[in-house]
């Protein structure tokens, strides 16, 4: 049996592609390797959030409402699990059109 090898490349990028990637990988190098300069623009807003909070009361949440929230979210996530199983058990053929050989 043959090996198929695909026989066209993928195309190159297109101007605006690389206009757009080229600045942010410019950033991401930047970052990564000075990340003071992200951080200094940051730190008297984090440090602003941080002693605002400090000043706040916790909020009461009553168990109850807890455990029916995680029960809530627990049944959806089962829910979404098995209908994503149940869609990949069922349509196992794929059908063609107009009559194309297999």
């Amino acid at each position: 049996m043959a090996s198929t090898v695909p026989t066209s490349m993928p195309a190159p990028a297109a101007p605006t592609e690389a206009l757009t990637l080229v600045p942010l990988a410019t950033l991401i190098v930047v970052f990564g390797l000075q990340p003071g300069l992200i951080l200094t623009l940051v730190q008297g807003t984090v440090a602003d959030t941080v002693q605002a909070a400090s000043h706040g009361k916790a909020i009461a949440v009553a168990p109850e409402v807890v455990v029916i929230a995680l029960a809530v979210l627990g049944v959806l996530v089962i829910a979404r699990i098995a209908a994503a199983l149940a869609g990949s058990r069922g349509g196992g053929e794929v059908a063609l059109e107009g009559g194309a050989a297999q």
